[in-house]
């Protein structure tokens, strides 16, 4: 899946996540936006927004929503 990808599969969740997750995980979203407009995302900048998204969701245990995030964002991160 591709960064583009993940981000349209995600985005329209983002308000079923409960909060604090659901402010926090605004930010990463944001600059991952930012770096798929650059055409060249910063590899760098891009694992480490993912890795923010992952460890933010997984503070929602429990929820389903979170849980779906968590396995999308953690199977780009292995690179499927």
């Amino acid at each position: 899946m591709k960064l583009a990808g993940l981000l349209e599969e995600v985005k329209p969740y983002i308000a079923s996540l409960p909060e604090p997750q659901r402010s926090e995980v605004i930010a990463p979203i944001e600059l991952l936006e930012a770096e798929v407009r650059t055409g060249s995302p910063d590899e760098s900048k891009v694992r480490t927004a993912l890795t923010s998204i992952k460890t933010i969701v997984e503070g929602a245990a429990g929820n389903l929503v979170a849980s779906g995030i968590g396995g999308l964002v953690g199977n780009m991160l292995a690179g499927r």
